[in-house]
């Protein structure tokens, strides 16, 4: 009988182990086309569709994931102008507007990607502005944006 209930309840916890998610998950790796850079010329674009919030400073654009590093889930914006937050929809995670984890469950920091502009090599038009997900960047690196293309603003 011990025997019996020994194995039963391994079984169960077995299974229990098996069914934990990973703590962090990462984006799959790819190019993702954001569009024209002349139309992407502002200081912030949420790229909700794409799950990327596209910045621009004085030295040029940079490009964090908006999505959980807990589960993948698209973040929605929250809060007013001055006190935003990115939020999951399905967990209680909170990040900063420059992606540093405010509440879990998730523990890891939103990443930011490089970024490349695209001057029609590939056979796309010119001037697209296109971000590598998986080769993540540090927070204060920038893509410039060409002197043509920052007169247009």
């Amino acid at each position: 009988m011990r025997r019996l209930v020994f194995a039963i309840t391994t079984l169960i916890l077995l299974g229990l182990l098996s069914a934990c998610e990973p703590a962090v998950r990462d984006r799959p790796f790819g190019d993702l086309r954001l569009g024209l850079a002349k139309d992407l010329l502002g200081d912030w674009n949420f790229l909700e569709q794409d799950a990327i919030l596209l910045r621009r400073d004085a030295r040029g654009w940079y490009a964090m994931s908006t999505m959980c590093t807990k589960d993948l889930s698209m973040l929605v914006l929250q809060g007013s102008s001055g006190e935003q937050i990115l939020a999951s929809r399905y967990t209680t995670s909170r990040y900063a507007i420059d992606g540093k984890v405010l509440s879990g469950p998730a523990v890891k920091d939103l990443p930011y990607y490089e970024l490349s502009l695209d001057q029609g090599t590939y056979g796309g038009a010119k001037d697209t502005l296109y971000v590598r997900i998986g080769k993540e960047k540090p927070k204060d690196w920038r893509l410039p944006v060409p002197a043509q293309l920052a007169a247009l603003q």
